[in-house]
């Protein structure tokens, strides 16, 4: 599934709702564990919020 795409079908609509992120990699304990898995994942989902607004201003 291209995820991208999914997130500019979410601004293009006018989306103001909430969104959580589900399925999460597990990173070993030297990588930071379940609160970085979490942390990347955020950041992942933020980034796609970031660029599809950007795309959709442009």
């Amino acid at each position: 599934m291209d995820m991208y795409h999914v997130m500019r079908q979410f601004v293009a609509s006018g989306y103001d709702g909430l969104m959580c992120v589900d399925h999460v990699p597990e990173y070993v304990k030297s990588c930071g564990g379940k609160d970085s898995s979490a942390a990347y994942s955020l950041g992942y989902l933020k980034a796609l919020l970031n660029c599809a607004e950007a795309d959709a201003k442009a």
